[in-house]
């Protein structure tokens, strides 16, 4: 298995069809050579809301709390009379998502000199009086 690499569209792709046809988490992950656990989170991070039900209370479909996590597979994922909200799994959204973390967590922090001297000494005076950053 696979372990700290990204996921690539066809391997989204894959993910997606198997959820339709519902394939177990255990063979979606034999198949493209993945942790279950990163599949898992995966589809739970990149899930889509379709449909939010207006309503005042939130009651949550009990097949959306553990995998799949989705309505993909779900008989009444296109008809009024499920109460619930629907979330589907779509992997051109996962894959922009997944794009824009990617951007985001390379980008760095937008300091000037200024700015920077103020963290540092901040965070030089909590070290030098044993505090938590």
């Amino acid at each position: 298995m696979k372990h700290w690499k990204h996921l690539s569209f066809d391997q989204r792709k894959v993910i997606n069809s198997f959820l339709s046809k519902k394939v177990t988490l255990k063979e979606i992950a034999f198949i493209i050579d993945y942790d279950p656990t990163a599949i898992s989170k995966e589809i739970k991070r990149n899930r889509l809301l379709l449909y939010p039900q207006k309503r005042l209370t939130h009651k949550v479909c009990e097949k959306l709390l553990r995998f799949p996590y989705v309505c993909n597979h779900c008989d009444l994922r296109y008809k009024e009379t499920c109460p619930f909200d629907k979330y589907k799994y779509d992997p051109k959204y996962a894959q922009r998502c997944a794009q824009e973390r990617l951007v985001l967590s390379r980008r760095g922090l937008d300091l000037d000199s200024q700015e920077f001297n103020d963290l540092d000494n901040a965070v030089k005076e909590g070290n030098d009086n044993k505090e938590s950053i």
